[in-house]
């Protein structure tokens, strides 16, 4: 039931969206500018724990690597048929932001995890 209720309010929402009668152009602004520190916020404790621990962990290179070139290919795209200084704003950050996230994942690609003082050796010794 939960589910029902869940799609049908967001295909009602979806509506509102498209529909230029409910929501106009300077409230679609508003809300795109509200993803700007979402998508920028998402990035920086991945940046700041990659940075602390010398070490990418199990993050997807493929994946970093597709939002690099997605968000490079979607600057471009902006740049040249989009005149919305907002959106080139948006697509500027998300470039430098998975940008460092590339360059972490090269710079620390054959680093080694960082040893956890509160792990409890298993290996005997002799």
């Amino acid at each position: 039931m939960i589910g029902l209720v869940t799609s049908v309010s967001l295909l009602v929402f979806t509506y509102v969206l498209f529909d230029a009668s409910f929501v106009g152009p300077s409230i679609l602004s508003v809300l795109y500018g509200l993803t700007i520190p979402l998508v920028i916020s998402s990035r920086i404790p991945q940046i700041y724990a990659i940075h602390k621990n010398k070490y990418t962990g199990q993050l997807s290179a493929f994946a970093v690597f597709n939002y690099f070139f997605g968000t490079a290919a979607r600057l471009f795209t902006t740049m040249v048929e989009v005149d919305d200084s907002l959106v080139l704003i948006g697509a500027v950050l998300a470039v430098v932001a998975n940008g460092v996230l590339a360059a972490q994942m090269l710079y620390f690609w054959n680093a080694q995890a960082p040893q956890d003082k509160y792990r409890l050796d298993t290996k005997k010794t002799k």
